[in-house]
């Protein structure tokens, strides 16, 4: 007999079993008496919670390359995929109240990471942040991200709450630090609140006070070049507290706004993906690629990152969005970015002007729902004169915002275009001083009239500046070649500003490329 035959067979185990006070459960029924977090959950209940996401949900890709998910059983509003209050929270809570079962964090993470691969595979999507302007209807949509998810439409003929989203036809998305725009249900006399205006914000008068006003309502015409509205003045004139304000008006932020420019194009697309309206404080010294990267946004740009979970495929988004700068020395900018900039100075407050913040909090709480009301009733008047004010000639590289400060002129009858032009060139003469190049122009331009190969000239300039403090700048041009750029981005503004024309022209059988500098009247 064989060592098995003479071992005794053990009875085969029995199926564990949990005891209760009337009955016996199977283990497969467990799963409600398992503490969450502690054991992992079977097969057959993950799949049954990404299932539950999935037929209550559905997953997109933002034109910003943001992934995102809508609630079926809510009004229609672009969800983040991640976060305490993003897509996934949402149905796990929906999942518990159901079925009585906290889904365990492991599920979780699992579903985020599938419903994220599934919509980065989408086409990309048009998802509105705070408004959606459509030029050919004549109409803006705002969301005021309350908690019924009413929109506000607005349109020639008047302004009103419209449908939910859900009906409205434009996609919303809500970052987490959207506030609630919330507009006094009270009518004001437009007068009254021009006055209002300008008693809550430091300005020099109502020419520049309807410049303002058209760059506030600007801020809500997606799809149109931004301008850069620039606060500058000395320390202490409130700057910061009154950018602050403004934007509460048109784009409410659940947070203190103000911060450094983003570092690179990927903190650019995740800055603009915070908020309708971008405010950076204290800027300094902006260099040659921020300056690049400010035009690109305020006036419509790509902006290009690795795509979402892919190592060789790009995600080109095209960025447009309001861009707002405090500052004390504007000088310090490139002209390219000084022809998109709205600069407003603010003056120093004196002792008897100053009250306390908590003071000045109040009020501005008090009159900002008035003021959004002011705001949406202006709108009104613009959107009926657009289409007359866009058939004139513009000046204004910023057509749009040219276009609306003209109707609110001629609403209020005021003369902020006048005072813009006035800010502009101020501005740009400026930012001509501080730039090396153009300072050694102004100060030779008698030696420097004539035709010129880039090469002749770069050593001309070179030679009249020698030990000069254009030379010592570090930015000095090198190159001619660098030299011909340079002056390809302020030959503009010395023309607008001191009357120099800067030619570029090729000549001979050679084609050899030649520089005219020559005075205009």
């Amino acid at each position: 007999m064989s060592a098995s035959e003479r071992r005794p067979r053990k009875a085969p185990p029995e199926s564990p079993t949990k005891k209760t006070d009337s009955t016996v459960v199977p283990a497969s029924d467990w799963t409600a008496s398992v503490t969450p977090g502690t054991e992992e959950a079977p097969a057959s209940t993950k799949a049954s919670f990404i299932e539950y996401v999935l037929s209550h949900a559905e997953v997109g890709l933002a034109s910003g390359g943001e992934p995102y998910g809508v609630d079926s059983m809510e009004p229609r509003i672009a969800l983040p995929i991640t976060g305490r209050t993003g897509l996934v929270a949402r149905m796990a809570v929906k999942h518990m109240a159901e079925y009585l079962r906290l889904v365990p964090e492991r599920e979780r993470r699992e579903a985020t990471e599938y419903l994220s691969m599934m919509a980065a595979m989408q086409e990309p999507t048009a998802v509105a942040v705070r408004s959606a302007w459509s030029a050919d209807e004549g109409r803006v949509v705002l969301d005021p991200a309350g908690p019924d998810c009413r929109l506000l439409e607005v349109g020639p003929e008047g302004w009103g709450w419209g449908p939910t989203s859900a009906s409205s036809g434009v996609l919303f998305r809500r970052p987490s630090t959207s506030g609630h725009l919330q507009v006094s249900s009270e009518p004001i006399e437009q007068g009254d609140a021009f006055k209002l205006f300008q008693d809550m914000v430091p300005l020099g008068g109502a020419d520049e006070a309807s410049v303002i006003l058209a760059v506030l309502l600007t801020v809500w015409l997606t799809g149109a070049a931004q301008p850069i509205l620039l606060f500058t003045g000395p320390p202490g004139s409130g700057k910061t507290t009154t950018a602050r304000f403004l934007a509460q008006l048109v784009d409410p932020a659940t947070r203190a706004r103000g911060g450094p420019l983003p570092a690179s194009i990927g903190d650019w697309k995740a800055t603009a993906s915070t908020s309708r309206l971008l405010f950076f404080d204290n800027t300094g010294h902006v260099s040659t690629k921020d300056s690049d990267l400010l035009c690109r946004v305020a006036t419509g740009g790509e902006l290009t990152t690795r795509k979402l979970y892919t190592d060789d495929e790009a995600h080109i988004t095209e960025v447009r969005a309001p861009v707002w700068l405090t500052s004390v020395e504007p000088g310090l900018f490139r002209t390219d970015l000084a022809t998109r900039v709205v600069p407003i100075r603010l003056a120093a407050l004196s002792a008897g002007t100053r009250v306390p913040e908590s003071e000045l909090l109040r009020r501005q709480n008090q009159a900002a729902p008035a003021l959004t009301r002011f705001l949406l009733d202006l709108l009104v008047q613009v959107l009926r004169l657009y289409p007359e004010k866009s058939a004139l000639p513009v000046r204004h590289r910023l057509t749009d915002f040219a276009i609306v400060l003209g109707a609110v002129d001629q609403i209020l009858a005021t003369r902020g275009a006048s005072a813009l032009q006035q800010a502009s060139h101020e501005l740009t003469e400026e930012v001509l001083e501080s730039d090396p190049v153009a300072a050694a122009i102004l100060t030779h331009i008698d030696e420097l009239v004539g035709t010129r190969t880039p090469t002749r000239l770069h050593r001309m300039l070179t030679d009249l500046t020698e030990g000069s403090g254009p030379r010592r700048q570090s930015s000095w041009p090198t190159t001619p070649g660098v030299l011909s750029r340079r002056l390809g981005e302020i030959a503009q503004a010395l023309r607008e500003v001191h009357g120099i024309e800067i030619e570029f022209s090729r000549s001979g059988k050679g084609r050899d490329r030649e520089i005219t500098i020559r005075r205009v009247p």
